[in-house]
């Protein structure tokens, strides 16, 4: 009998103790690697959300692949520091696990993404918060100033001697946007083409109205444009306009209507970079940072898209990620 008794309470005391065990394991007794972490991505704002559809696809697949949540946040005025500090305080404040980032090139910014990589992990994607040399593990971004030098020589094929080209100065406080510029740029000025610079900022219809100043212009036979808002503009005001229909476009950045306006010759080429690798990537390298796992560098593509070669394979996935 005390025999049975003893094996009585050893059976009642395993019981206890897997019980115990599944109330830790159900109250918060996870680890890094199992816990369901909070994301926040802070992106510029105040372009076509067409424009964000690639990166926020790729950040989509990442949280499910990863099993973390992913919040979106953008400013009203995407040139605002002050606005994307207080964005950034917020999230934090919020509980974010890691922040995800596109920074504005400025020196505030820069020292409350320092503060704030001493509590979680900062992931800068497309623009650098500066020039200076940073942990390039927590950048993720293409090589914009190769992308515009690409851009530059597609260009050069078409330029006749005495022709300038105008570039379109606008979002000059992202770094991404500014390689590019200065990739044209150096292309076009190192074989000695004239270059003029006009700024391009404002509401939408002021812009507008500031292309079509510049284009009834007799001396303007090509016009490069450096975010997909103005780039659209110019194939709208082309399109709508026949004095216009000798200028040649260029620029860089994507939406539906930009991808129609190269298919009917309204738009000569744009740059695009693999978006969705980009949001993808973003997510994957913040969550190995807090599960605190090894990272690895990844290239991530871009392509000069012509009429031409708007229907290869490889610009359809570039262009359509998320439909293949």
């Amino acid at each position: 009998m005390k025999r049975w008794k003893g094996y009585f309470l050893l059976g009642v005391l395993l019981l206890m103790a897997c019980v115990v065990g599944i109330w830790f394991l159900n109250s918060g007794w996870e680890t890094k690697d199992t816990q369901v972490h909070q994301l926040s991505y802070v992106y510029r704002g105040g372009i076509p959300e067409e424009s964000q559809q690639a990166v926020k696809q790729g950040l989509e697949q990442a949280s499910n692949d990863f099993k973390v949540e992913i919040t979106t946040v953008a400013p009203n005025d995407k040139s605002s520091v002050l606005e994307q500090l207080e964005l950034i305080e917020k999230e934090v404040k919020n509980g974010a696990d890691a922040i995800l980032i596109e920074p504005i090139k400025n020196p505030e910014i820069e020292m409350k993404l320092q503060e704030i990589e001493q509590k979680v992990p900062v992931i800068e994607v497309n623009s650098a918060v500066s020039d200076k040399k940073q942990k390039e593990g927590n950048r993720i971004r293409i090589d914009n100033y190769e992308m515009g030098q690409k851009l530059g020589h597609v260009i050069l094929k078409r330029v006749k001697p005495g022709e300038q080209v105008v570039l379109l100065k606008s979002d000059m406080e992202y770094t991404d946007v500014e390689e590019q510029y200065k990739g044209v740029s150096d292309v076009l000025t190192k074989q000695g083409i004239a270059i003029e610079e006009r700024s391009c900022i404002g509401e939408e219809r002021e812009r507008e109205m500031k292309i079509q100043s510049m284009m009834h212009k007799g001396n303007v036979n090509y016009v490069v444009a450096f975010d997909s808002t103005n780039l659209e503009l110019l194939g709208k005001v082309k399109k709508e306009n026949v004095a216009f229909k000798n200028i040649l476009i260029y620029g860089m950045g994507r939406t539906n209507q930009i991808i129609a306006y190269i298919e009917e010759g309204t738009l000569q080429a744009i740059g695009v970079s693999n978006e969705y690798s980009v949001g993808y990537l973003s997510a994957q390298k913040a969550v190995q940072q807090i599960r605190e796992q090894d990272t690895q560098e990844n290239e991530i593509g871009f392509s000069i898209i012509e009429k031409d070669n708007l229907y290869t394979t490889e610009n359809q996935r570039l262009l359509f990620p998320f439909v293949q």
